[in-house]
């Protein structure tokens, strides 16, 4: 569907400029809603002045031990703002999760709105939010796509860098 401002009603909030589709509202901007009182709606249906759907903020939980690893996540923060947040493991932050620090180094996780991703579709929720990787997210979001980039992540390439941080581990 193509938005138009003239099928967008304003959002009232000083926060942001928001554009609400129709008559309805977001979770994140509750109230007012150009004259039409308070609504609640799901934050899918909220347009930014960007042009984007605003999304939860997104959690990532990745391996500041593996080299690669770090390298990449560095590349996505330089790209994400404050839409990601990056957080590396630690016996504290793997508690968080609900894991421990060897179940958090074997693949990368993410969590936004309480819903926790992870290998494959945990990447597709950062690039989802990373400009120059929407397309990306689209790509290997595909079912056919996610399904063998899955498989591929989960039995070769996450092994293959666990096994290597551990043998940083026994080296240090």
């Amino acid at each position: 569907m193509a938005f138009t401002l003239s099928n967008l009603l304003r959002c009232d909030d000083d926060s942001a400029d928001m554009w609400i589709q129709g008559n309805v509202g977001c979770s994140t901007h509750r109230g007012k809603i150009a004259g039409t009182g308070s609504l609640s709606i799901p934050s899918y249906l909220c347009y930014n002045n960007k042009g984007t759907y605003p999304l939860a903020k997104l959690e990532v939980l990745y391996n500041d031990d593996c080299p690669i690893c770090r390298r990449e996540i560095k590349h996505y923060v330089g790209l994400s703002g404050d839409d990601v947040t990056f957080v590396k493991i630690t016996e504290q932050s793997a508690a968080d999760w609900g894991l421990t620090e060897e179940q958090a180094a074997k693949q990368i996780h993410a969590r936004s709105g309480g819903n926790v991703t992870v290998g494959v579709d945990a990447f597709v929720s950062v690039w989802q939010r990373l400009p120059y990787y929407r397309s990306l997210s689209m790509i290997v979001g595909w079912r056919p796509i996610k399904f063998v980039t899955s498989i591929a992540y989960r039995k070769i390439l996450a092994p293959i860098l666990y096994a290597m941080h551990q043998r940083r581990q026994r080296r240090q």
